[in-house]
């Protein structure tokens, strides 16, 4: 590859923690040609469609997904574990879409679909682990949605998802607004009045 072209596809990497999309190089002169020579001389890993990764940077599998599927929203405990609510991910972690939109499945998540005025309804940023901002249910939208599928959870973590949230400077305004929107008016109050 030539010399230059590869400082520059280098420096844009390094410049988007170690990600490089066709589409973003393409807008600042560097051609798929680039990516697909650097991975041949080992420097790129393709990890989907798209997408290439510096080798040696941290494959962050809540980016990739986000960026293959980009109306994919983290929602319920997968949110709740990038809010840093619980130390751990469920095995399948969960992600909203909206009402027919298409995939050909998400292998190893949990999917729900929901009507457009619904899935509209908070969607806010979280940083992952990794560095990367990916879309998630916004933190009182996460709070709602973990109260209406209680019986999901053992009580342990439940207490501890919804203790974390609310030291985690929730809207309450906001809350109280889903909490109406989506029926949890008595259960919110409730939680504001032992934990707000």
């Amino acid at each position: 590859m030539d010399e230059k072209k590869s400082y520059q596809l280098l420096q844009f990497a390094e410049d988007h923690d170690g990600y490089v999309s066709v589409s973003e190089a393409k807008r600042f002169g560097l051609h798929q040609t680039y990516l697909v020579q650097g991975e041949e001389e080992g420097q790129f890993v393709k990890v989907c469609k798209g997408l290439y990764i510096r080798k040696g940077t941290p494959i962050d599998p809540y980016y990739i997904l986000h960026f293959r599927y980009p109306k994919a929203v983290f929602c319920l405990t997968t949110a709740a574990y990038l809010y840093h609510w619980t130390n751990e991910d469920e095995s399948k972690p969960q992600v909203k879409l909206p009402r027919n939109y298409m995939t050909k499945g998400l292998p190893g998540y949990q999917c729900s679909h929901e009507s457009l005025a619904s899935y509209g309804v908070g969607i806010g940023l979280a940083l992952t682990d990794h560095g990367q901002f990916v879309p998630v249910t916004d933190k009182e939208r996460t709070l709602i949605d973990i109260v209406l599928h209680e019986k999901d959870y053992d009580i342990g973590k439940f207490r501890q998802i919804v203790t974390s949230a609310f030291h985690d400077g929730l809207d309450y305004s906001r809350l109280n607004t889903y909490a109406e929107q989506f029926g949890a008016q008595l259960t919110i109050a409730l939680l504001i009045k032992l934990l707000g």
